[in-house]
């Protein structure tokens, strides 16, 4: 792999968007990212795009829950 090439895979944090995600990425790429050339940058950048993320979510989710209301389940029919 080139020099440096690694952080590619520091850099898919940043395609999660939950919270439970970035725990993840912090377990499992936390300890790494300083023996890889660019790899704190990059993993800070990743952090910070999959951060956006949640707040995002955080502040829209809400009022598309309301725009787009759940559909009413349909009641079995009785048979008569």
């Amino acid at each position: 792999m080139p020099r440096g090439g690694l952080t590619r895979f520091f850099s898919l944090t940043s395609q999660s968007c939950s919270t439970g995600e970035r725990a993840e990425a912090e377990r499992v790429f936390g300890p790494r990212v300083k023996s890889v050339l660019g790899g704190p940058r990059t993993f800070a950048l990743a952090l910070e795009s999959l951060d956006l993320c949640v707040a995002e979510r955080t502040r829209d989710v809400p009022e598309l829950e309301k725009f787009f209301p759940a559909p009413r389940t349909p009641r079995a029919a009785t048979g008569g």
